[in-house]
């Protein structure tokens, strides 16, 4: 089964004015009309990839940049997949807001195989999968409700919005595999679980695809607007999860070996002149994998002499643009600075 996750949709400001009318007379050959291109860039990338579960991890309708309000250009999506039979599942973000968001629930109800799956454990070809929006990790109260309302299921697949602070609970739910939408590109496992995160601007979109077989493969994606594709892959097998691949691929080639960016120092690649090579020095989340392994390992009492402590977490960077800060420290461990 090959799964596909987009996150984050980003529109150009006049597709606002989609009105119902147009969205019930809308026709795929439409998509090719200048109009639409900016919904045709997620189109052509479920076509390409030919995905039998499709998933939309947040802000659907609106985002930070564009506004809000998209929700019939993001209906002409899921019509599409709804058409092609395709399975889909969609959670809201932060940028979702109740009114559009509400529109698109009401308008997609009698589809067959599209479904919101905030908070609702679905299955498709044995496959489980868990949706926790945006607004379900405002709190931790409501982090443990959804994990005690799980405890007895198996999730395969954990679907989230998450704020940076709460993605560390995540791992809580014990899935295979977690994507997030809302901010950052990370693809890397933590003891049994893989972990990708991603976001979207103008020009690039970043998404991610796995391939469950005999040998499950995972791959973070991202498309430039020049139709460039940039992609780290990971293997994985079943029970024991295998990803040291630091090879970075450009449209299929094997092109960049990412460690010699990680042993780069940042204030190198902070420039003019490199400052698009700067997320790619933290795609593989070297330090944010041993940032959440020690805070797991201090909350649980079992550390070791290779975890860092609370002192060493303040100030590391984890992002291209974001260092740890004790509000996040603390979020998960308590006043130990």
């Amino acid at each position: 089964m090959r799964i596909l996750v987009l996150s984050d949709l980003g529109w150009d400001q006049h597709l606002r004015l989609i009105t119902e009318t147009e969205l019930l007379k809308f026709k795929y050959a439409d998509f090719e009309k200048p109009r639409y291109q900016s919904i045709k860039r997620y189109l052509d990338i479920i076509i390409n990839e030919k995905p039998e579960v499709v998933i939309f991890a947040g802000d659907v309708t609106g985002d930070g940049s564009c506004g809000h309000g998209f929700h019939y250009a993001f209906l002409m999506l899921l019509t599409y997949v709804e058409s092609r039979k395709i399975q889909c599942y969609y959670i809201s973000g932060n940028h979702d807001e109740d009114k559009f968001y509400e529109l698109v629930q009401d308008y997609s109800s009698d589809f067959q195989f599209v479904n919101e799956i905030s908070g609702k454990l679905v299955s498709t070809n044995g496959v489980n999968f868990y949706g926790i929006n945006f607004f379900d990790t405002l709190t931790k109260t409501r982090i443990r409700e959804l994990k005690e309302n799980t405890l007895d299921q198996n999730i395969d697949i954990l679907v989230a919005h998450s704020q940076l602070k709460r993605r560390i609970h995540l791992f809580d739910f014990q899935p295979s595999y977690i994507f997030t939408g809302h901010y950052d590109r990370k693809l890397f496992t933590l003891g049994s679980t893989a972990f990708v995160a991603l976001d979207n601007d103008f020009s690039d979109i970043s998404y991610s695809t796995l391939q469950l077989g005999d040998e499950n493969i995972l791959s973070l994606k991202v498309k430039t607007k020049d139709g460039t594709i940039f992609s780290l892959q990971k293997k994985v097998h079943t029970d024991v999860i295998q990803m040291t691949n630091s090879i970075l691929k450009v449209n299929g080639r094997p092109t960049f070996d990412l460690r010699s960016l990680e042993s780069t120092p940042h204030e190198q690649l902070d420039s003019d002149e490199n400052r698009h090579l700067l997320y790619l020095k933290y795609l593989r989340g070297t330090n944010y994998k041993k940032l959440l392994r020690s805070m797991m390992n201090i909350k649980n009492g079992s550390t070791t002499n290779k975890d860092l402590k609370p002192v060493q977490m303040k100030g590391m960077r984890i992002i291209d643009s974001y260092k740890v800060s004790e509000s996040l420290i603390e979020d998960y461990l308590g006043d130990v600075l």
